[in-house]
């Protein structure tokens, strides 16, 4: 509420409960401008607009906000150049702004639950991201072998429009999750794996009707590997 915001202390924190429409005017006070976390749970259509003003925010989680009918996300985004986490699952939004691709210190990104086709092409500029959790119905561009720091992907959706993609995999070596979703077996896959050392947790989602697993049966996995699940669906 109005009253609930003190112009006397610094604000790090920020969490917004039920919040009202006509409340968007009491986050602009000078005392929220070193805000680095901010939790929405509830309305949040007339409050993007303030927080591209906390420019030095670190912190966004929106998760199950209604963002379907708002289009502030985007100018948002391409302010908050130190953002680390940025969290939009279930939101249902149907695609990402291309000022994603200002995020240069990004670290986290969770689109998850949300009818996104095909994540912007500038994602891969996104030099520090380290964990890229998606729905399955998603798909990633090309040159996500450039996202180097990565040690969480999931879930990574590949068909016959993107399959070149699998050859990126070998170049993500600081992956510790990976969950990966096929259309049909690739062989190449295998290849990928024995380069990625530091698997702990591998999903392998198969639709190929003749439940072909190629040479994974012959595959040495890593010593750090602690789970191993796979599923062929007809």
């Amino acid at each position: 509420g109005k009253d609930q915001v003190s112009p006397s202390s610094k604000i790090r924190r920020l969490s917004i409960q039920n919040g009202k429409e006509d409340e968007s005017a009491t986050l602009t006070h000078r005392s929220l401008q070193q805000v680095r976390s901010v939790v929405v749970l509830g309305p949040v259509s007339s409050l993007i607009p303030v927080f591209q003003g906390f420019q030095v925010l670190r912190v966004l989680d929106l998760q199950d906000c209604d963002l379907s009918d708002d289009n502030s996300l985007n100018k948002c985004l391409g302010n908050l150049f130190h953002l680390r986490y940025l969290g939009l699952r279930a939101t249902r939004i149907v695609e990402l702004p291309e000022e994603i691709g200002n995020l240069q210190f990004l670290q986290m990104l969770d689109t998850r639950y949300n009818e996104i086709s095909c994540l912007p092409s500038n994602v891969v500029q996104l030099k520090h991201l380290m964990c890229l959790d998606m729905h399955m119905s998603t798909k990633v561009p090309n040159g996500i072998g450039r996202l180097t720091s990565l040690e969480m992907l999931s879930v990574l959706s590949v068909d016959e429009s993107n399959i070149d993609i699998i050859e990126e995999l070998d170049q993500l070596t600081e992956l510790r999750v990976l969950h990966i979703s096929l259309d049909e077996w690739n062989d190449k896959l295998v290849k990928c794996l024995h380069k990625l050392q530091k698997i702990q947790d591998l999903i392998i989602l198969s639709q190929d009707d003749e439940r072909n697993i190629g040479g994974l049966d012959a595959w040495v996995a890593p010593q750090h590997l602690c789970s191993l699940y796979t599923q062929w669906s007809c």
